[in-house]
C-alpha cells in the first residue's frame, strides 16, 4: 500500500498519559525532554506472548539499536488495516477489503529479549486477537517519567512506508508535564491520499 490510503486521511497517534498514582520513585527530579524519545520495530510475526521484529536490512545486525529490555513498557500498535489494490495508474488503490483494526493497541511490559531470534517476550498475553504483524503492526518504547520538562521540541520519528515504522509518539507521565517547548509531530504521521472532489454521491 505504499504508506497511503484514500481521501484525505492523515494517520498519526500521539500519547502522553498522567497518571498521578504512579511511584515517585520513577525519577528523582525533573527529565528533560526533546527530539524523538521513542523506539521503533515492525513487527514481523508473533505467539501468544511474544513477538518476533523484522530485520529490515538497515538494521541488521544492530538488533541492540531497538533497545528493547526487559522491564521495559512497550506498545504494540496496528498501522494499517486495509488491502488495497494498486493499479500501474498512479491512483491511489481500491479498497478490497480490512486485515486488522487501525490504530487498536496494547501496552505491555517485557519479560525478555532473545538477541539472537530478535524475539520479545512479555510479562502476560498479548489480550487483541486482532492484530496482524502483515499489515503494518509495530512495537513501540514507552519511555516513564515522574515529571517531565519539554526543554526544546518533541516529536516522533516520521512514518516509514517500507519498513512500517514512525508516526508515534508516547510517553507516561506520573506526576506533571512542562510544556517549556512545542510537541511537534506535524508531516510525521500516516501519509494520507489526495483530496477527491466529488458530486456527493456515494455508491
Amino acid at each position: 500500500m505504499k504508506g497511503r490510503l484514500p481521501g484525505n486521511i492523515k494517520y498519526l497517534v500521539i500519547g502522553l498519559f498522567l497518571l498521578p498514582g504512579i511511584n515517585t520513585s520513577l525519577f528523582s527530579q525533573a527529565k528533560s525532554l526533546d527530539g524523538v524519545i521513542n523506539k521503533y520495530a515492525r513487527v514481523q510475526s508473533m505467539g501468544a506472548d511474544y513477538v518476533i521484529i523484522k530485520d529490515d536490512g538497515v538494521n541488521a545486525g544492530q538488533f541492540a539499536d531497538f533497545e528493547f529490555s526487559d522491564g521495559d513498557t512497550v506498545m504494540l500498535i496496528q498501522m494499517k488495516g486495509l488491502m488495497i489494490d494498486v493499479p500501474e495508474t498512479g491512483s491511489f488503490g481500491n479498497y478490497q477489503g480490512p486485515i486488522g483494526k487501525p490504530g487498536q493497541h496494547e501496552f505491555l511490559i517485557v519479560d525478555s529479549v532473545e538477541s539472537a531470534t530478535k524475539r520479545i517476550v512479555f510479562k502476560r498475553n498479548i489480550l487483541n486477537s486482532t492484530f496482524s504483524p502483515a499489515n503494518g503492526l509495530q512495537i513501540v518504547t514507552v519511555p516513564t517519567y515522574h515529571e517531565a520538562i519539554v526543554s526544546s521540541t518533541l516529536s516522533c520519528a516520521p512514518w516509514d512506508s517500507t519498513k512500517s515504522t514512525g508516526g508515534v509518539l508516547v510517553s507516561i507521565i506520573g506526576k506533571s508535564l512542562t510544556l517549556n517547548a512545542d510537541i511537534n509531530v506535524t508531516g510525521n504521521g500516516f501519509l494520507g491520499g489526495a483530496k477527491v472532489l466529488s458530486n456527493g454521491f456515494c455508491a
